[in-house]
């Protein structure tokens, strides 16, 4: 015969039930919102359907893009906007290593269906898409997955970082008139100085060399704090951060795999040519 259980007991295991339940129903849905965030994610970037599912270990070509255009330090930009900065990353984890691609905004390249014309201009004539088309036209690759982000997404980006570290060989204006002047020496920015750093003009060719070796004390900062996972769960929890055609599956791997990838060296390349005017517009290559 069975004995019964005790009233305490009974209590318990109600108790221990309800307990994980709560975590159960937690967890699903927190995988549900973490669904639905990238879902957003990818329905706002608006390009076509994946061919294939790319894995964190193996080669992959993603292409980033700077966007100029939504709400930042006190003024907003409406529209789609135009690529500010355009960035290829090539990861080769068999050769231990990212090479980076710095793509000159003003290169005057053939942008499928309007001819030749400025690269950041396709993104506002056709979005993601046609850039990513612009790109692996003129580079002759493909690109595997795209990544969007605006000024605001970057600053938020930098702060979660906890700023960045590096050395600033002159000083930069403050053209944005928010905080003080950028003064040399080896300083730590901030999510805004790092704005201001990285988008002070001196020509394009010396903004993507300081955005370059910003980059790397970026990575520098990420390997040393370890904080690859940290950022991809906080893209993940706040969808208005960035928008990618990444997919949940595919980050969850990268995630799992993130002390891999850390280890990986950044390599810097820039893609240049030669400053010209054209009909009083300055142009590149």
């Amino acid at each position: 015969m069975v004995k019964p259980l005790g009233r305490k007991k009974r209590f318990f295991i109600i108790v221990a039930f309800f307990i994980a339940a709560v975590i159960l129903s937690y967890a699903g849905f927190k995988y549900y919102q973490i669904y639905k965030n990238l879902k957003n994610m990818e329905k706002e970037i608006g390009l076509p359907p994946k061919e294939t599912e790319i894995r964190p270990l193996k080669p992959v070509n993603i292409l980033l893009l700077g966007i100029d255009s939504g709400e930042f330090m006190g003024s907003y930009r409406p529209g789609r906007g135009r690529a500010d900065t355009i960035m290829l990353f090539a990861v080769r984890p068999a050769e231990g290593k990212i090479i980076q691609v710095s793509i000159p905004r003003d290169s005057r390249v053939e942008v499928p269906g309007y001819g030749v014309t400025k690269i950041n201009h396709a993104y506002a004539y056709g979005g993601a898409e046609l850039m990513q088309k612009t790109v692996e036209k003129l580079l002759d690759i493909k690109i595997d997955r795209v990544v969007v982000l605006n000024y605001s997404a970057f600053v938020q980006l930098i702060d979660r970082l906890g700023g960045v570290t590096l050395d600033v060989e002159e000083d930069i204006n403050n053209r944005y008139n928010i905080g003080k002047p950028i003064s040399t020496g080896h300083v730590k920015l901030t999510g805004e100085e790092a704005f201001r750093y990285v988008h002070a003009r001196d020509g394009d060719i010396e903004r993507i060399k300081r955005q370059q070796k910003f980059l790397q004390s970026v990575f520098v900062e990420i390997k040393q704090k370890q904080a690859y996972a940290e950022l991809l769960d906080y893209i993940i929890e706040n969808p208005e951060v960035i928008t990618t055609n990444f997919s949940l599956r595919e980050i969850l791997a990268f995630l799992k795999n993130s002390e891999q990838l850390e280890k990986l060296k950044l390599e810097s390349v820039l893609l240049e040519g030669k400053g010209q005017y054209i009909d009083g517009i300055a142009t590149g290559f």
